[in-house]
């Protein structure tokens, strides 16, 4: 994890295959090898060609399993990778086809940088208006809307990010 941290090192890391060992580490039963996994990946992440390639690798299935972890601090970084994986336009698809529920169910967290990471995710999402009925059909309105008025400013400011997105759509 420490080479994920200096952007330098993201190409080669990438390019020597180590994406996929990362994902299957983080598939590990060892909580810590579970986030040192996905602390290295987020690391990684600093590019859109590299997030794209996350993505290509088959994170989001161990990352919607990791979303009901017991260890809060695996969920706080399955959080923040699936806000700064959403954040690329060619993941926000296959993100809201196989994460949205994952990310509302992450809205009730009761864990402020959880939340505020799940509404930034969400916002992202919101920007492809294709992406609205399946928030609305997966019953995510009402977590969002209640986040609006969270004592986070932070979360209320993506909360309310993610519903302004939702209500540009003229349909």
């Amino acid at each position: 994890s420490n080479l994920s941290s200096s952007r330098c090192y993201h190409d080669e890391i990438v390019e020597k295959g180590a994406l996929p060992l990362l994902v299957a580490l983080s598939c590990s039963e060892d909580p810590d090898t579970q986030r040192q996994a996905l602390f290295t990946i987020r690391g990684l992440c600093g590019t859109a060609r590299i997030r794209l390639k996350v993505i290509e690798n088959g994170v989001l299935d161990p990352l919607i399993l990791m979303a009901r972890s017991k260890e809060i601090d695996i969920i706080r970084e399955v959080s923040s990778l699936l806000n700064c994986l959403s954040s690329e336009a060619e993941n926000k698809e296959e993100i809201s086809y196989r994460a949205i529920s994952t990310l509302i169910y992450l809205l009730l967290s009761d864990d402020s940088h959880i939340e505020c990471n799940a509404c930034s995710a969400i916002a992202n999402l919101m920007e492809v208006t294709d992406i609205h009925p399946r928030l609305l059909e997966e019953g995510g309105i009402p977590s969002l809307i209640s986040l609006c008025a969270s004592p986070d400013a932070a979360c209320r400011t993506e909360a309310f990010r993610a519903v302004s997105n939702i209500s540009s759509n003229n349909d």
